[in-house]
């Protein structure tokens, strides 16, 4: 991890199937209660694989409470699997989480300094 400007940066390696995802995603809240950013920019195109639509949806609505508030995420993935970065987005925002994948790097950062 990183801080870039105002903007946490946190890079995710190794593989991804259905059996890891949930270590990423404790990680994730991990880093953002202890670091208490407003905003972050979680990097996962290092990893290799993919899981599947199905996990990612019951992962995000079944995130570890409570959701961390005034948090908003940038989700930077690779352009292969853009539908699938694009599909947290929606079961994240009633989650609670204020999150917007991308796979361009300068477009999530410019995002997440949007005020």
């Amino acid at each position: 991890r990183s801080v870039e400007a105002d903007v946490l940066v946190v890079t995710f390696g190794g593989s991804v199937c259905d059996a890891d995802v949930m270590d990423v995603v404790r990680s994730y809240f991990d880093l953002v209660v202890a670091e208490r950013p407003k905003k972050v920019l979680a990097d996962v195109r290092a990893r290799e694989g993919k899981a599947s639509s199905g996990r990612i949806y019951f992962l995000v609505r079944n995130l570890p409470q409570p959701v961390p508030k005034a948090v908003k995420t940038a989700f930077l993935d690779r352009a292969e699997r853009a539908e699938e970065a694009r599909f947290l987005e929606s079961p994240a925002h009633t989650a609670g989480v204020e999150l917007k994948a991308f796979v361009d790097r300068d477009a999530a950062l410019a995002w997440l300094r949007e005020t």
